[in-house]
């Protein structure tokens, strides 16, 4: 194998038990630290014993997988970096498309108002370390409630979404959902990058990662097509063809 080439960004066509030992260990301390950032409702610290299910895939730029636990939750890291985190039992695909499910949120006690969940959301982000501020995310959020149409009667839902995205420069954005019900998060996606990220939701490669994947170090990595096409367009700027 000493001739293997991989796609940079791409799946590493290997699994072990090392790997498969530390992606537990990697995705049960992000599990740990949203549950008791944000005090979710779960026994603490989360063991193996109350996993629902792992998934870990090795990628080239890290770990890529993801952990459900307690009753409802489950979180997500993508290329070495924690991306979502969702509560099953709160969030908006819980209730979507569903006109029983809507009508018996419909009826559930709201906790929050909309001025309370802008709060509460800044400080769940602010508890695991995202500053919107800092990363010239817009401010104020957007804010908006879920709403049930029944037969042209319509009644707000106890589920705000709220979503700081960035005005200038690189585009990424933060997108919550927060419940009512729980006066918590009941889901949260992000596309920020990694080196903008606080260390706390990162998740590095071991120093002998390919090791653990039973590769050898000299692995040669090609860039994903996109980055090759990126990578061209870049040049064909800087050196545009002469024109006869």
């Amino acid at each position: 194998m000493t001739n293997l080439v991989l796609l940079a960004g791409g799946v590493i066509p290997t699994n072990t038990v090392a790997f498969k030992a530390y992606a537990l260990t990697a995705l049960l301390s992000q599990a740990n630290y949203l549950a008791t950032e944000w005090q979710l409702s779960t026994g603490r610290p989360i063991t193996e014993e109350q996993i629902a299910k792992v998934v870990a895939n090795p990628m080239t730029n890290g770990l890529s997988g993801g952990i459900f636990f307690g009753q409802n939750y489950g979180l997500s890291v993508c290329d070495g970096s924690f991306s979502l985190f969702r509560d099953y039992g709160h969030y908006s695909h819980s209730f979507v498309g569903r006109d029983d499910k809507m009508e018996a949120l419909a009826g559930q006690t709201n906790l929050l108002t909309a001025d309370g969940t802008l709060a509460l959301a800044r400080e769940k982000l602010h508890r695991i370390g995202i500053d919107e501020l800092k990363l010239g995310l817009a401010n104020p959020a957007t804010l908006d409630q879920w709403k049930y149409d029944s037969n042209g009667v319509v009644y707000p839902l106890p589920l705000y979404v709220v979503r700081w995205q960035t005005t200038t420069g690189g585009y990424f954005v933060v997108d919550m959902e927060i419940s009512g019900i729980t006066s918590n998060v009941a889901e949260l996606h992000h596309t920020i990058p990694l080196d903008l990220l606080p260390p706390a939701l990162r998740v590095p490669m071991p120093t002998n990662y390919l090791q653990m994947l039973g590769l050898p170090t000299n692995v040669n990595f090609l860039p994903h097509d996109h980055e090759r096409r990126e990578r061209l367009l870049r040049e064909l700027q800087t050196n545009p063809p002469a024109v006869k």
